[in-house]
């Protein structure tokens, strides 16, 4: 039996990322990924199907959109789901941690705050958040991206405007208010 050329474009494409899928592999078996992680990537793709279609596509290389894409062969369907699976996992494991720690932070300054001191610090941490929320609230209604309520509240449709503008813009699409976003919108608090 004859290969055919797209039998022998699989298998060069498999062989040039056999690192790549490799290491899904290994991940995968031996437990890496975390279900938690795993479940925030799976709840920001259902949020908005396109927005994350354009998220996972921007952590790919030219070269490797030119390689898998489209989508037409078993071997660039495996290839591209390890690659964008340990790179957006990566990116939401961080995130993840973060806000880990941050609670961890917090869980241990509640303990060693006396109550009186804490909640004056919790009162002006929260006005501190209900003003960024509300200040890129407003800037994303002026620029068209959110008609939600201005109410310094980061709900779904905040978070789904937010990551509407990152497409956008090109700038780092995590749906946070991060320093880029703050940047861009030219927030001050």
């Amino acid at each position: 039996m004859q290969k055919t050329a797209v039998q022998d474009s699989d298998a060069a494409l498999r062989a040039k990322y056999k690192s790549v899928t490799d290491d899904f592999s290994n991940k995968k078996k031996s437990g890496y990924f975390r279900n938690d992680v795993l479940a925030v990537i799976n709840q920001f793709i259902a949020a908005d199907p396109n927005a994350a279609d354009a998220y996972m596509l921007s952590l790919m290389t030219s070269e490797e959109k030119t390689d898998l894409l489209p989508l037409n062969t078993q071997a660039k369907s495996d290839i591209f789901d390890g690659l964008i699976v340990l790179r957006a996992y990566e990116v939401f494991l961080n995130q993840v941690v973060a806000q880990e720690q941050a609670q961890a932070a917090l869980q241990q300054q509640t303990t060693e705050t006396p109550p009186a001191a804490l909640q004056q610090e919790n009162t002006s941490q929260d006005d501190l958040l209900y003003k960024l929320v509300s200040q890129t609230q407003a800037k994303l209604n002026e620029l068209g991206f959110y008609t939600g309520a201005i109410d310094g509240i980061f709900d779904n449709e905040t978070q789904q405007a937010l990551i509407n503008f990152q497409t956008a813009y090109g700038l780092i699409i995590d749906g946070t208010i991060n320093e880029q976003v703050v940047a861009a919108l030219g927030i001050q608090i």
